[in-house]
């Protein structure tokens, strides 16, 4: 599930990063990213791995994908625990990306719901066929250093 989608999406980051100028770090500890480049990470997270970081300048992107196929109370977890860690990271000016796909969310549609009102950006593997991708990306590390996050939704 996670690893093998992790392995379909980061090619796609890996181009886009490479067209825009941005550092990508994979399956790195927050606390590595403080440590190496002196990025402001939140406490609670910095013994917590991430899928992908990216980081350009003084502006960094933590980007998490996953999978899901069957039922279960972890893709209902992990839309509380993102929530979460977006949050966080929103406090210390980072920004945050969410990647997910799979059969279980056609029953999960209030925890789909969830995620769309709470996440600035939640996509799927159509919308990165789509280009989403690519326009999050860019948007994100277009921004000045105000901390602004994302117009779309109320922060």
């Amino acid at each position: 599930g996670g690893k093998a989608m992790e392995l379909l999406i980061e090619p796609l980051i890996s181009d886009i990063t490479k067209k825009y100028g941005i550092m990508i770090l994979e399956q790195k500890k927050f606390d590595f990213i403080q440590k190496n480049y002196g990025l402001n990470i939140p406490e609670g997270l910095k013994n917590r791995r991430c899928d992908f970081i990216l980081i350009k300048g003084s502006n960094y992107l933590n980007i998490e994908v996953n999978y899901y196929s069957g039922s279960g109370s972890k893709p209902e977890e992990i839309v509380d625990a993102y929530i979460t860690r977006y949050n966080e990271i929103k406090k210390k000016r980072g920004y945050f990306i969410w990647i997910t796909d799979g059969n279980v969310w056609k029953t999960s549609i209030s925890q789909l719901d969830k995620g769309f009102r709470n996440l600035p950006y939640l996509l799927n593997i159509y919308f990165i066929r789509k280009g989403l991708l690519e326009e999050a990306i860019k948007e994100i590390f277009d921004k000045s250093d105000d901390g602004t996050i994302n117009p779309f939704i109320k922060n």
